[in-house]
């Protein structure tokens, strides 16, 4: 909670207003594009090429009907081995759905290197996160899987536990899952892991969806346990996830300290009419305590000064719609986010944002396209010293190269339009 006049409350009310508008402007953006990567796939397809990479099926179903074609359910040569929220994406083995036989082993090792180009510095050559990815069978309904992340930094190295759960699947139908694992948040936040660039569009995360190393604003990780239960009605499966746990908040406001959390997530996926089509919302809630000195905080401006609520609730809506479909990529995901003194009232602090990116192979290479913005209350003080930006604008155009299923290549030039900065790189991302 903070002090400040009546004029400043009026233009942040004003600003939120222009916000909600460009949401609702931006859905209605989204419904036409997503029925355009609908059609698109129907026209003239193209074979599929051998070097594109080894694309995930989304479910048992379409797994064995893949087996028995020789193809995944992305339409290319290979193995599929499932994704985390069994959604379409190019995921390693590690989600919800098991592809590995009983009794079986699968380890992955992922990577990157590159040179990156922020504004006015020169490129800088950087070696991405080292993911080592493992999972395991334990009979024909019991699997474990383990990421482990290492981080260099100059002559240092640091090592991250990112996930690590066990999981029950009873059939098609119920998976239950106990430990660290990604929350199901939207799309893109269960459907990668951390550092498998290899199966992402982009060189870079959208900023919102950023990991806790690389200053997260979105919950990305919950220590706790998870259910999804999936239903099929006929002409489309109705899928539900919730998940409760532990979430580690680093803030100025709260601390370094464990706060508990509930996801829901209800997705609708009607594969009988539109093939890899993913769309449905997802909601979460909080609640955390806010522990700080009020002194030891550099004031918000010359006329205000900071007092700080007990507790926050932080509430937070995600609707998206994604479609996976070879030779289509399409995501699109909205942000509404509210921190509250009082779970329905009380002074409010908000963050409005999304992103919409899109791709389309043509044999080995995929053009590309992403754009994303956000704006949040620069007076929340759960975002104490946190070097996310108040508002940001970015546009990002790139070629991805297919070289070998485990290697690919990205050129990529885009263009931060708050600080007019230019932004780009080239990297080399792999697997095996």
């Amino acid at each position: 909670m903070i002090a400040i006049d009546a004029a400043t409350t009026g233009r942040f009310d004003a600003r939120w207003g222009k916000a909600a508008g460009l949401v609702a402007r931006a859905t209605r953006g989204v419904v036409f594009l997503a029925v355009a990567a609908c059609a698109l796939p129907s026209l003239a397809q193209p074979a599929p090429d051998p070097n594109t990479p080894v694309r995930e099926a989304d479910a048992e179903a379409a797994q064995s009907e893949s087996d028995a074609a020789g193809e995944d359910a992305y339409g290319t040569p290979g193995s599929a081995t499932g994704s985390e929220n069994d959604s379409y994406g190019p995921v390693p083995a590690g989600g919800w759905q098991s592809t590995t036989t009983s009794g079986g082993f699968d380890f992955n090792i992922y990577s990157d290197v590159g040179a990156y180009y922020v504004g006015g510095s020169a490129f800088n050559f950087e070696i991405g996160a080292i993911d080592f990815f493992a999972r395991a069978e334990l009979g024909d309904s019991i699997s474990l899987l383990s990421e482990t992340v290492v981080m260099l930094h100059g002559d240092s190295a640091m090592v991250r536990p990112a996930r690590l759960f066990v999981q029950y699947r009873s059939g098609s139908v119920l998976r239950l899952r106990a430990g660290r694992f990604h929350t199901p948040l939207g799309f893109y936040t269960p459907q990668y892991p951390h550092g498998g660039k290899i199966f992402r569009l982009a060189n870079r995360r959208p900023r919102l969806l950023a990991m806790e190393h690389d200053s997260a604003i979105l919950p990305n990780h919950l220590t706790g346990i998870a259910a999804q239960v999936s239903v099929d009605v006929g002409f489309a499966d109705w899928r539900l996830d919730l998940a409760v746990g532990d979430q580690r908040v680093n803030s100025l406001a709260v601390g370094n300290e464990l706060a508990k959390a509930a996801v829901v997530r209800l997705s609708l996926l009607p594969q009988r009419w539109a093939g890899d089509l993913d769309f449905g919302v997802s909601l979460w809630l909080n609640h955390q305590h806010v522990d700080v000195d009020p002194s030891a905080v550099p004031p918000p401006g010359p006329d205000a000064t900071w007092t700080f609520p007990e507790v926050l609730w932080e509430q937070l809506a995600v609707p998206y719609v994604a479609y996976m479909h070879y030779p289509v990529e399409f995501i699109a995901e909205f942000f509404a986010l509210r921190h509250g003194e009082d779970f329905s009232g009380g002074r409010r602090y908000r963050l409005f944002g999304g992103f919409i990116q899109l791709g389309r192979s043509l044999g080995s290479w995929t053009p590309y396209a992403r754009f994303e913005h956000f704006q949040r209350d620069a007076f929340n003080p759960l975002y104490l010293g946190h070097p996310a930006p108040i508002r940001l604008t970015e546009a990002t155009a790139g070629l991805r190269w297919t070289i070998d299923p485990r290697l690919i290549a990205r050129f990529e030039f885009g263009y931060e339009f708050e600080d007019n900065d230019p932004v780009g790189g080239i990297q080399l991302a792999f697997g095996f």
